[in-house]
């Protein structure tokens, strides 16, 4: 029970607003973002609000394997959301992208592999049916 009320009280911590941004609700208004920051679509009916602290490479794991568990069928998207964000701040690079896919692995997420990683070969149907 100790150890369930600490996890739930580290990710109140751990989830929590960037320190001067966040969401504002003004009643009759709806939400009010600070920041510059917008949500953005993940699948139609749920949105993210990027909180992403882009020269952190710990932020970075950590959002690839929030990802893997919460919206593994979307991580192309999520990634180059995060990609393009962190981009328009001046800071992305390799390394970065590296931490995200570990943290996405480590937690069971699987990246689409392209059709000659799956064994499919490449060759057109006429030539399939001449042998």
């Amino acid at each position: 029970m100790k150890k369930l009320i600490c996890l739930a009280a580290l990710c109140a911590i751990l989830s929590g607003p960037v320190q001067g941004e966040g969401v504002s609700i003004i009643f009759g208004d709806g939400p009010s973002y600070s920041g510059g920051r917008q949500p953005f679509n993940i699948n139609g009916r749920e949105k993210r609000l990027n909180t992403a602290d882009c020269g952190d490479l710990d932020d970075w794991y950590l959002d690839g394997y929030r990802v893997a568990r919460t919206y593994a069928a979307y991580y192309q998207t999520l990634l180059a959301q995060r990609v393009q964000f962190c981009r328009s701040q001046g800071i992305v690079g390799s390394r970065f992208q590296a931490q995200w896919l570990q943290g996405f692995r480590k937690a069971g997420g699987r990246l689409k592999a392209s059709n000659n990683e799956k064994g499919h070969k490449t060759k057109s149907k006429a030539h399939k049916k001449a042998h």
